[in-house]
């Protein structure tokens, strides 16, 4: 399937990490990466090309997470983890306390996203939710 009129081949379901990875006991550090990695491998082999994420999962962990469980799997089998074959999401808006660390502002996109690439270790995430409107920012800020 494509999303919208992009030209990416998206599948049908996705799989993302929200109030599980980095949040519950469990699923944390080393334990949380290798349930990852069972977990994605098998969405992966299921078809899914399209794992979703957000820097408030976590408080960031979640992305962590993830990122190291993809690099693994990358490196145990590139040819099923070529990241030009996988869609990576995330979610900018609650990235921190600071007072510049929430919103939509320019500011806050911007170094939002650099952080989540650092956490996911990636050089670029294939498309950026806004996790909620900010009424503090114009939408023509938010868009540029």
């Amino acid at each position: 399937f494509y999303q919208g009129n992009t030209g990416l081949q998206v599948s049908v379901l996705s799989y993302g990490f929200w109030a599980t990875f980095g949040v519950k006991e469990d699923i944390k550090g080393d334990s949380g990466v290798l349930m990852a990695k069972k977990c994605l491998l098998a969405a992966r082999e299921g078809g899914v090309n399209l794992f979703d994420n957000a820097e408030a999962y976590g408080n960031g962990r979640a992305e962590r997470i993830m990122g190291e469980a993809i690099r693994q799997l990358r490196d145990e089998n590139p040819s099923l983890w070529r990241r030009s074959d996988i869609m990576l999401t995330t979610k900018i808006f609650w990235g921190g306390d600071g007072v510049n660390e929430r919103g939509l502002s320019r500011k806050h996109i911007t170094e939002g996203i650099d952080a989540a690439l650092e956490r996911l270790q990636t050089p670029y995430v294939d498309l950026v939710f806004c996790h909620r409107p900010d009424p503090l920012t114009p939408t023509e800020t938010v868009v540029r």
